[in-house]
């Protein structure tokens, strides 16, 4: 399980990335495309959002890749970069 604390003032943003942390795939949930329709959001990519860590005191701008993304055991088939699990 990863622990982390994962704020931001845009809530659907939040969702985005913390979905994609935790295994998801962000772009496979309706409210995030219905929030971008309704133009409360820009889009459900994870990697389009910015993530900042919080080193030193301060944010820096880091890329989403350098996070621990939590594995997620799917039976949809497999593809690169997704954990399967066989029936």
């Amino acid at each position: 399980m990863t622990n982390m604390l994962i704020f931001g003032s845009d809530a659907f943003n939040v969702d985005i990335v913390g979905h994609w942390l935790g295994g998801h795939e962000p772009g496979n949930f309706g409210l995030f495309h219905i929030g971008k329709e309704r133009g409360v959001s820009t889009n459900a990519e994870s990697r389009k959002h910015p993530v900042y860590l919080w080193e030193d005191g301060g944010p820096k701008l880091t890329s989403i890749s350098n996070f621990k993304r939590t594995p997620l055991a799917t039976l949809l088939p497999g593809k690169v970069g997704r954990a399967s699990v066989s029936q």
